[in-house]
């Protein structure tokens, strides 16, 4: 059985900031370091094959710490990027619900085919992330492996797995740091945990 704990990387000034990322980037706020030593720590205790990351630069820096911590080699995975939000990186909602108001309605409704311009569906990041998940099965039986990822395509594999309609918000929690927690066991992925953030306990900024 394939066991993959994924991660979201540490708090960055964007979020801190309310502006969307995609994949853009901003740098892991001193806090966001924090997060991910305490990451780090927990992770040390799990028995790893191999830590994957993002090649987005706050995920490079998360995992850089979580390597630090562990011992274990990182590689970069391309599929685990971010949603590509297009246009409207570096804008804050509200901005983007006046830069694109017949977009927004069905971005937040998770309508799984909307994008902005020059980005990317939901629809489309999950066909590179189930890409990887395969793959993962191929390279990895019966190991548990690390892999940092980002928000958007957390909360998009959450509807996917618990096959949530199309245009019904999934509503999960993703916080910074957190650990998500999937099995792979009779010929299908499951949700073992999710948005396990025990390791932040008492960790303030």
């Amino acid at each position: 059985m394939t066991k993959l704990i994924l991660i979201r990387h540490g708090q960055t000034e964007s979020n801190i900031a309310k502006r969307i990322q995609g994949q853009s980037d901003s740098p892991l706020t001193p806090f966001g370091r924090k997060q991910m030593e305490r990451a780090g720590a927990r992770l040390a205790k799990v028995p790893l094959a191999v830590i994957y990351s993002s090649p987005l630069g706050r995920a490079r820096q998360s995992s850089s710490i979580l390597g630090q911590s562990t011992g274990i080699r990182t590689q970069q995975a391309d599929p685990l990027k971010e949603i590509h939000f297009g246009d409207a990186e570096g804008s804050s909602w509200p901005e983007v619900g006046q830069n694109y108001p017949s977009i927004i309605d069905s971005w937040y409704h998770h309508d799984t085919a909307a994008k902005f311009p020059n980005g990317e569906s939901r629809d489309e990041a999950m066909l590179r992330f189930f890409a990887f998940l395969d793959q993962l099965i191929i390279d990895h039986p019966e190991q548990t492996v690390a892999a940092v990822t980002h928000g958007g395509v957390l909360a998009a594999l959450f509807a996917k797995i618990l096959k949530i309609p199309n245009r019904q918000r999934p509503l999960c929690v993703i916080d910074n740091a957190s650990f998500h927690c999937l099995e792979y066991r009779s010929e299908r992925w499951k949700i073992k945990s999710w948005n396990d953030i025990a390791h932040l306990e008492g960790l303030s900024d």
